[in-house]
């Protein structure tokens, strides 16, 4: 069950195909803390797996790189968070990447990102399995 801010992250998440015409959202979850996502920039036919701690302008443009889409991406729930008057949100400064080379490490990372919600009652950032 996603949080208001959970829920304006995955809406900004779909949105990011009508703001790009060569980026594809692979596969993602947003997270109660964070997010994962698999991005495709199709003219540089890589995959990337992008995680950041929990967007794109209104105009379809090319996605000049990574760190541009995700920087946008962030602004935007960011944006609409605050509006919303959730003052509390925030996202880590910076965010990991890695590029996924093989049809291998490609499954291997949708297998991760389709199990993570039920990994998430055991993670220790998990403020119910706290002690």
């Amino acid at each position: 069950m996603l949080s208001d801010a959970g829920v304006i992250a995955e809406t900004e998440m779909k949105a990011i195909l009508d703001h790009y015409v060569n980026v594809v959202i692979d596969r993602y979850v947003v997270m109660p803390n964070h997010v994962h996502a698999i991005v495709v920039i199709e003219r540089a036919h890589v995959y990337s797996l992008v995680e950041t701690g929990l967007a794109p302008s209104p105009v379809r443009r090319h996605g000049r790189s990574l760190s541009a889409i995700v920087e946008s991406y962030k602004a935007g729930v960011s944006r609409i968070c605050h509006a919303k008057g959730l003052s509390g949100f925030a996202w880590q400064a910076r965010f990991h990447d890695h590029i996924l080379r093989s049809n291998v490490s490609v499954n291997a990372v949708r297998d991760y990102i389709d199990h993570n919600p039920k990994n998430w009652l055991l993670d220790p950032d998990n403020p119910a399995t706290a002690a």
